[in-house]
């Protein structure tokens, strides 16, 4: 069921605690999603139904009573299959570029739980989960992904069914992909 309010604002006043910069939710246990699209923001709303659904679609693959998935998988998926093209929106590609350009990324496992709640964070979290799975997808097919979804199915923690799916845990995908794009070894905890 999808429900759809006049505006972002219109859906964050319906909802308990929302995060500042919401515009929409899945509620995944229930097959419902709810959404704020402005009449003057279709485009923004095709792609946010999409993220949506995706969400509902990947709990539904991966449900099992052990635990969830990576946050960072969970959007990272959700954003990934918002367009046909696979870009992401400016708002996600943009935020990812100024991490890259400052060096002040998050790191894989920091995403692993939730995202920040600051926007401007929220919204970099948004674009590296995105470029993980787009790094996942790209480097090492599809296929792997799937096993890795299956992993999650079983119950696999999250390091468990990177290292059966691809051969490292979570800090290897960290060191990994930040090697991939060109962004320098974390040297620390949480960012950079």
């Amino acid at each position: 069921t999808l429900y759809i309010y006049a505006s972002g604002q219109d859906l964050r006043d319906s909802l308990v605690f929302p995060e500042e910069w919401a515009g929409g939710v899945a509620f995944s246990d229930f097959n419902i999603v709810a959404i704020g699209i402005a009449p003057s923001s279709l485009g923004w709303g095709n792609r946010a139904v999409a993220h949506e659904v995706t969400h509902i679609l990947v709990d539904q693959a991966t449900y099992n009573c052990l635990g969830d998935l990576p946050t960072w998988l969970n959007e990272g998926l959700a954003t990934y299959n918002e367009d046909a093209s696979g870009k992401p929106q400016s708002g996600y590609a943009e935020p990812l570029k100024e991490g890259l350009r400052s060096g002040k990324l998050l790191s894989v496992p920091g995403i692993s739980r939730s995202f920040p709640t600051d926007a401007k964070d929220a919204l970099l979290a948004y674009g590296q989960s995105f470029s993980l799975v787009e790094y996942l997808s790209e480097v090492y097919g599809p296929e792997r992904l799937r096993k890795l979804l299956e992993a999650f199915r079983r119950g696999a923690s999250a390091d468990a069914a990177l290292t059966e799916a691809y051969g490292f845990d979570q800090e290897g995908l960290d060191a990994l992909w930040r090697q991939h794009v060109g962004a320098p070894p974390r040297t620390g905890a949480g960012t950079s």
